[in-house]
């Protein structure tokens, strides 16, 4: 038979796919209501999982950045344009710093977070958190408290609750800041009775429940929980939780937003953390007038208690001594001493605080500490612009340390920058005490000749004298460094902090956590997903023929019929119950049959081969029910075991194997002896006989084409049942021997890759022609079979005529080989 295919295109492969598709759309219909309960079930679960989640909500701020206004000192310009200043980038660096662990920890000091409150409702664990508290956790933090577990408090009534701990943990003393190790693991935790407002104590804690005055709610006779938490855990927990993220492009806004189980806990924790970050932002600013108001304190501290004891000792001595009055030109070296006296007073100020600036740029670490000359009553210019710039270079490196790694590039800049600065500052340093050493010099020499003019002086005037100097010296000095702390103290007041809140804390509505909605579609899609997954995979992996539709359009091999399941203890229904349906599909399948011999050749006509892919298809189950029903339609049956290696039809007709095809094929015995004739009027059978060692070589032989052509002569018909032909060779050679093949499948047992073989012996020139028939195949209920006239191909046409419509066979089970059909 020769069979020519479209290029490309190969219909059994293109029947498989569109079937495959049909065979899935009709086995998800079939188990819709398994869909539908996969679905209810996920949508179930997603619903009992966003009932009993602990909520997660969100809470946001906003802050900007004000724009730095100031375009830098001279020198810095300089620095820069030299390379060695590098302006910090302002906005990144300030989101390192309230990343900072530092700022993390000046927060949570003003709040109570270590003290978490819980509380169970029906489904899930919820937080409590300022009025939401019915009561107070109190705790003693001088002494050691317990980490790790979980205090329930149940209230008894009154001011009675009943107190359990569970867990183990280590100890923390929150006073000392120090941890220690925890009870062993067998230690019994307390399961006991306590009154409100009583303190409960052992060496692992100490604590009491005190009633929270501002509580709303009525929560005050339900279970609670309390739980300690490390302060080192509790900065990491925080730190993780703030994100901060510009609010728009281009903007120097930033959103702060943290996520958490307590909307007001969040909101909370927001605005602390921004009013501690101002805080911080404006003592960072006003550090050197805060370093200088203390030095100018010190300073004042000491000269009002010398301006006091001078004053006393004027005060008395004015009083107990006779003044006797100075001549005019005895008053004006006086004054002039005094002036002389003050410039020397002031060039010993200056001189103290070039020794402060040198001792401090020798102590690296301290060089943030420096105070500015003008407190000193310097006033030039390039010192203090030096001192300032070296001070803000140093708090930047400061600031650095706390975001950055050191092995950061910025680092070795700031290093170059602090080390040129130190350079010029110490070159300059150097310049100025030459130059207040010359003036020492002179002034000295002018103070020993005013003292030589007034040598003359009476004792009594001259001590008068020194301590009017004295008192004079001190107030001025004093005059002039409050002076200098009120003019410091203005400059602090008007500084503002580069930051401004925007908008404060507020916490969304809906958690963030759970979603509900996405929650019940993934839950929908799983359920959905789960059971039509299952039941694709289960047909896309499922390669068994279930249905005699699968075999349309095999290389245009026509389907006969199909044979329905025969659950009795016999073989041949076709003798042991004549009217009942399978024989109804056998004599389907004697007429149908008539389309496929047609008008072959007299004699090859006659040679009927019955086959399968493997055993247990019921190919034998076949044969034999075949070969009655031709006999019993009136014709002269011979139904010839060709299975040399598994015979078996004998034991269906009650006959002896030890003569049969394979002693005729030997010569051991002739034809007519191996005929037996049986109790079926019309039918004659002959068995395989005894194994022989070559069967192949048998069936191949000229011997057997002469067994058929004295059997053509004998009977009107010859069936053959064969070997599987996926099992061995045998029934290759067979093939080309007969007129027509008769191909067996079994429904829900053959494998569909199997009918490749009988796909290529069909594109093959051959002269048999072939023909399906399945077996053991049971509708579903309410479908259309395939009827007794399905046959097509080989030029015949379609044959739906005989009245057979719809396919007979019911039952359920399976037929095998090896079984009683």
């Amino acid at each position: 038979m020769n069979t020519n295919f479209p290029q490309g295109q190969d219909p059994f492969q293109q029947e498989q796919e569109d079937q495959i598709i049909k065979s899935l759309l009709g086995r998800l219909l079939r188990n819709i209501h398994f869909i539908i309960i996969g679905l209810a079930v996920g949508v179930t679960a997603a619903f009992v999982y966003t009932r009993t989640i602990t909520p997660v909500y969100k809470s946001e701020s906003i802050m900007l950045m004000k724009d730095e206004k100031s375009e830098g000192s001279s020198l810095q310009l300089i620095a820069t344009g030299l390379g060695y200043y590098n302006p910090r980038l302002r906005y990144e660096n300030e989101i390192l710093i309230m990343k900072s662990r530092r700022l993390t920890e000046l927060t949570l000091r003003k709040l109570d977070f270590h003290i978490i409150y819980q509380y169970q409702s029906r489904l899930k664990l919820l937080e409590m958190y300022g009025n939401q508290i019915p009561f107070h956790f109190e705790f003693d933090s001088t002494h050691v408290q317990l980490l790790g577990v979980t205090y329930n408090f149940t209230p008894n009534g009154g001011d009675d609750f009943r107190l359990e701990i569970e867990g183990t943990g280590g100890c923390y003393n929150f006073s000392l800041e120090t941890s220690r190790p925890g009870p062993d693991e067998d230690w019994a935790a307390p399961h006991k009775s306590i009154t409100l407002g009583q303190w409960v104590e052992s060496p692992y804690y100490r604590f009491r429940l005190v009633p929270n005055p501002s509580h709303s709610g009525d929560r005050t006779d339900k279970p609670f929980m309390v739980r300690l938490s490390s302060p080192i855990a509790l900065v990491d927990a925080f730190r993780e939780k703030l994100k901060i993220e510009p609010t728009a492009k281009e903007s120097s806004g930033m959103t702060l937003s943290i996520e958490g189980t307590n909307q007001e806990k969040n909101s909370r924790y927001l605005d602390v953390f921004m009013q501690t970050y101002i805080e911080h932002n404006l003592n960072e600013k006003n550090g050197q007038g805060i370093r200088t108001l203390n030095f100018i304190d010190q300073q004042l501290y000491k000269i009002e208690d010398s301006l006091g004891v001078a004053r006393d000792i004027l005060q008395d001595f004015q009083t107990s001594r006779q003044i006797i009055d100075l001549s005019s030109e005895a008053e004006r070296a006086i004054e002039h001493l005094f002036e002389v006296e003050r410039e020397l007073t002031a060039l010993s100020m200056r001189e103290s605080y070039y020794t402060y600036l040198k001792q401090r740029l020798s102590a690296r670490d301290s060089i943030g500490e420096l105070v500015s000359p003008v407190v000193a009553g310097i006033e030039n210019s390039s010192l203090v612009n030096l001192v300032n710039e070296l001070s803000t270079l140093y708090l930047t490196m400061q600031k650095q340390k706390l975001t950055l790694k050191r092995a950061n590039p910025q680092f070795g800049q700031l290093n170059e920058q602090i080390e040129i600065y130190q350079k010029l500052l110490m070159d300059n340093l150097l310049a100025l005490r030459e130059t207040e050493q010359v003036k020492r010099k002179e002034w000295e020499s002018q103070r020993r000749v005013l003292q030589g003019q007034i040598r003359g002086i009476p004792k009594t005037q001259f001590d008068l004298m020194n301590i009017e100097r004295s008192f004079r010296l001190n107030d001025e000095l004093f005059n002039f460094l409050s002076k200098k702390r009120s003019e410091i103290g203005i400059s602090m007041a008007a500084v503002e902090a580069d930051v401004m809140i925007v908008e404060p804390a507020k916490s969304l509505k809906s958690p963030i956590q759970p979603k509900s909605k996405l929650n019940l579609v993934i839950g929908a899609m799983l359920g959905l997903i789960v059971p039509v997954g299952f039941f694709t995979f289960k047909e896309l992996t499922d390669s068994q023929l279930h249905h005699p539709g699968q075999l349309k359009e095999i290389n245009n091999i026509p389907l006969l019929t199909t044979i329905g399941h025969y659950s009795h203890d016999d073989n041949i229904p076709t003798k042991k119950r004549p009217n009942s349906s399978i024989s109804e599909s056998f004599r389907a399948l004697r007429s149908n049959l008539k389309l496929i011999i047609g008008n072959q050749p007299e004699g090859i006509q006659k040679r009927i081969l019955v086959t399968s892919s493997v055993s247990s298809e019921g190919k034998t189950f076949i044969a034999t029910n075949l070969a009655i029903s031709l006999a019993q339609a009136g014709n002269n049956v011979v139904l010839v075991g060709a299975d040399l290696r598994k015979p078996k039809i004998y034991l269906d007709f009650n006959i002896s194997n030890d003569v049969g095809l394979s002693s005729v094929l030997l010569r051991q015995n002739t034809l007519n002896e191996a005929i037996n004739t049986t109790e079926i009027e019309g039918l004659s059978v002959i068995p395989a006989g005894v194994i022989p060692p070559f069967p192949s070589e048998l069936l191949q032989s000229d011997v057997f084409e002469e067994v058929l052509s004295g059997l053509e002569k004998l009977f009107d018909f010859i069936i053959i049942d064969s070997a599987p032909l996926l099992m061995v060779s045998d029934t290759l050679e067979v093939i080309p021997k007969v007129g027509t093949t008769l191909y067996t499948a079994r429904a829900n047992y053959t494998e569909m890759p199997m009918l490749q073989l009988i796909r290529d012996i069909a594109s093959k020139e051959s002269k048999t022609r072939l023909a399906f028939v399945v077996n053991d195949f049971a509708p579903k209920k309410g479908a259309i079979g395939y009827g007794y006239g399905y046959g097509y191909g080989y030029g015949y046409g379609y044959g739906y005529g005989y009245g057979y419509g719809y396919g007979y066979g019911y039952g359920y089970g399976y037929g095998n080989d090896d079984e009683k059909f």
